[in-house]
């Protein structure tokens, strides 16, 4: 776990998510859901977090809030 960070998305890192995503199609998600995924960071992402290692992103998430809700 050396050199590894976690801090915020930014709209820069959208293409290096995009990749990440692609890598892990269509094992782990559909082809169809990478442009949800692009709406999601463009205009509907709370909190979202990139994981950096020696300046490459090698993970992402993040959580929404929905009020009212448990």
């Amino acid at each position: 776990m050396k050199n590894i960070q976690i801090r915020p998305y930014y709209s820069k890192d959208k293409n290096q998510i995009s990749s990440l995503f692609d890598l892990n199609t269509p094992k782990f998600f559909a082809l169809s859901e990478r442009d949800d995924l692009i709406n999601y960071l463009k205009n509907e992402r709370e909190n979202y977090f990139v994981v950096e290692k020696e300046k490459n992103i090698i993970g992402a998430g993040g959580m929404n809030y929905i009020p009212n809700e448990r």
